[in-house]
């Protein structure tokens, strides 16, 4: 089985109070890598629920006692994250409608004659969408916690002199920007903040980080590619070491983008003559790249929305 957003077999709940029926479906996508428990009707199926949340539930219309579309509108209004498909025997389009007016996410008819086509693709678009909603519920967190971390970094800065005081003026400009507008003004505003105009922004693409935007350099190509085994080490704020080519004699400082544990992006800040800027202003641009890469995620310019950032100031 494959889907899109976690290796962890999709959890499903087989609602039907026929035995045949409910054990074929429970062998079918056992078989196709998924995690199956099944019930009879109603009072087994609201109990199995309280256990544990499947992300799909198949459910039968036709059922003795509390039929399915009576425990579909339970179903809902408890659990409403759960992706429920309807099973049902007749082919009526009031059914079917009635289903998705309650909330169901599709339906299938039975018998179904190509499980592959007529409910695997069903279950898995189902659990698509349950790990999306889920995902986007998460980001969504972190992102709101991530421009706390940073409204408190920006407050505490406004009250200091000199360069500390442009670095909060930069903050409250990528809180409030626009999403697409991020890349160009991270580069600009670091850059400012710092008195320097090597500033550069790499993005993940297949096992090397690529540079994408660049202050200083007309040419992003003139930036070398960097392997992305160089940053081994989720939990690591920043480093210092040699900066990329055409920079290659100056010292950078380097902070690299992690999302779910896996290297997506880095921010370099590379000295000039002058040399690097004040050592205290690294924890506020880590703060500022870890905003960064939330807002990246958002754009779609880093992938992985399901997973958590790691190694920031706020995981």
């Amino acid at each position: 089985m494959h889907n899109l957003f976690s290796s962890s077999p999709i959890d499903v709940l087989v609602i039907d109070d026929e035995v045949f029926v409910r054990d074929a479906l429970r062998l079918y996508l056992e078989g196709e890598g998924c995690s199956v428990r099944v019930a009879a009707g109603a009072s087994e199926a609201l109990s199995l629920f309280s256990e544990k949340e499947p992300e799909v539930a198949l459910l039968d219309v036709r059922m003795p006692g509390v039929d399915g579309l009576q425990l579909l509108k339970m179903l809902k209004a408890k659990h409403s994250d759960v992706e429920i498909v309807m099973a049902t025997g007749c082919s009526s389009l009031e059914t079917a409608l009635e289903a998705m007016r309650l909330g169901a996410y599709d339906y299938v008819t039975k018998p179904i004659v190509d499980l592959d086509n007529d409910l695997l693709r069903v279950v898995e678009k189902a659990a698509e969408r349950h790990r999306l909603r889920r995902s986007n519920r998460a980001l969504s967190g972190d992102l709101q916690v991530a421009r706390h971390e940073v409204r408190s970094v920006e407050q505490i800065l406004d009250r200091q002199q000199g360069p500390w005081q442009e670095v909060a003026r930069i903050m409250r400009a990528v809180l409030t920007s626009d999403v697409p507008c991020v890349r160009s003004l991270l580069l600009e505003a670091i850059g400012a903040s710092c008195g320097s105009d090597r500033v550069a922004l790499y993005l993940r693409e297949g096992e090397q980080l690529i540079a994408s935007s660049i202050s200083g350099l007309d040419d992003p190509d003139l930036l070398e590619p960097l392997p992305c085994q160089f940053f081994p080490d989720a939990k690591e704020k920043w480093r210092m070491g040699p900066s990329p080519p055409p920079w290659k004699d100056a010292i950078a400082w380097l902070f690299p983008l992690f999302l779910g544990g896996k290297i997506e992006g880095l921010i370099i800040l590379a000295g000039d003559a002058r040399g690097l800027p004040d050592p205290a202003l690294a924890a506020p641009l880590r703060a500022l790249a870890d905003l960064a890469t939330l807002l990246l995620v958002g754009d779609g310019v880093i992938h992985g929305a399901s997973d958590r950032a790691s190694g920031s100031t706020f995981s």
